[in-house]
C-alpha cells in the first residue's frame, strides 16, 4: 500500500497504467489484471471498445469482459465512476 501511494503522489508522468494502477489501489484495494489495466488506460484516453479491440487485438466481446471484471473489482457499474474515482485520485 505504501508503493501505491508513493505512486499515486509521484508527478504525473506518461505511464497512465502505472497512475491507474496506483489510482485504484489507493481508492479502492483492487488488484487489475494487466490486461484490465491496459484496456482501463484506453478507456481514459477515450477509446471505444471497438478501437480498444482493434489496438489490443483482440475481440470487442472480450473488451466487454475486461471491462465487466474490472467494474466488478472496482464496485462501479459505469464508465463516468471509472473516470470519477481517476480523477478522485489525482486530487488526493
Amino acid at each position: 500500500i505504501n508503493e501505491a501511494v508513493a505512486l499515486a503522489s509521484a508527478p504525473i508522468q506518461g505511464d497512465w497504467r502505472v497512475q491507474l494502477e496506483a489510482s485504484v489501489q489507493q481508492l479502492k484495494g483492487a488488484q487489475l489484471t494487466a490486461r484490465e489495466l491496459d484496456v482501463g488506460r484506453l478507456m481514459l484516453s477515450g477509446c471505444s471498445s471497438k478501437e480498444i479491440a482493434r489496438k489490443l487485438e483482440i475481440s470487442v466481446e472480450t473488451v466487454k469482459v475486461h471491462k465487466k471484471h474490472m467494474y466488478s473489482k472496482l464496485g462501479i457499474k459505469s464508465q463516468s465512476e471509472l473516470f470519477s474515482i481517476f480523477l478522485q485520485a489525482q486530487n488526493a
